[in-house]
C-alpha cells in the first residue's frame, strides 16, 4: 500500500538460547541471554544426557572463550567432579524457576542461579528469593559430570559434591 512502510522488527532483550561447543572432550553449554522456563528444562536435560554418557559439561556463565587455569583442573583425575559418585535412586536436579535449579542430596541443597551466576548451599531447599545477598557465592561455570557436580566461583575457587547431575533415573 503506498504511503506504508513495513513494520519495524521487534528487538527483544532476552534470548533465550543455548549455545553448544567442544572445547577437548568438555561438552560446553552457554547460555545467551536470560533463561525461561523451558529453556532451563532443556538446559537441565542437555547436562544429563551428556554427563551421563561419561562426558565432562561445563556451563559457561560467564561466556569466557578459553579455560581458565581453574578450569583446566578438572581435566586431570584428582580433581572434582572425579570419584565415586553417591547411588541414585531418583532425579537430583530439578528447575524451580526460570533459570534457577536445585540439586539436592541427602543432607544438603544447592540452589544455583544461572541467570544471576551464583548459588548456596543449605541444609534444607530454599526459596531463592528469601536467600540473603551475603548467602550467595558469585559462580563463573557450573560443572557436571556422572561422578558428580562443581562451581567455579569468581574468585576460581572449587566447590564441589559426588552428587551426580541426573534429571531423570535411568534403568541400569
Amino acid at each position: 500500500m503506498p504511503g506504508r512502510t513495513a513494520p519495524l522488527p521487534v528487538e527483544h532483550s532476552i534470548d533465550p538460547s543455548i549455545a553448544i561447543s567442544m572445547v577437548g572432550d568438555i561438552v560446553v553449554l552457554s547460555p545467551r541471554g536470560r533463561l525461561d522456563l523451558d529453556s532451563t528444562h532443556a538446559l537441565v536435560r542437555a547436562v544429563d544426557a551428556a554427563s551421563s554418557s561419561d562426558r565432562k559439561v561445563v556451563i559457561d556463565l560467564d561466556g569466557s572463550a578459553e579455560l581458565s587455569p581453574a578450569e583446566l583442573l578438572f581435566r586431570t583425575e584428582a580433581t572434582p567432579p572425579n570419584g565415586v559418585p553417591l547411588p541414585v535412586t531418583k532425579p537430583t536436579i530439578g528447575v524451580i524457576a526460570p533459570g534457577c535449579v536445585r540439586l539436592s542430596a541427602p543432607n544438603y541443597h544447592w540452589t544455583i542461579d544461572l541467570g544471576e551466576r551464583r548459588f548456596c548451599r543449605s541444609a534444607e531447599p530454599v526459596d531463592r528469593r528469601f536467600v540473603g545477598i551475603d548467602d550467595w557465592t558469585g559462580i563463573r561455570n557450573v560443572w557436571a559430570a556422572s561422578v558428580g557436580v562443581a562451581v567455579l566461583t569468581v574468585d576460581d575457587s572449587v566447590i564441589s559434591t559426588s552428587t551426580p547431575w541426573v534429571a531423570e533415573v535411568r534403568a541400569a
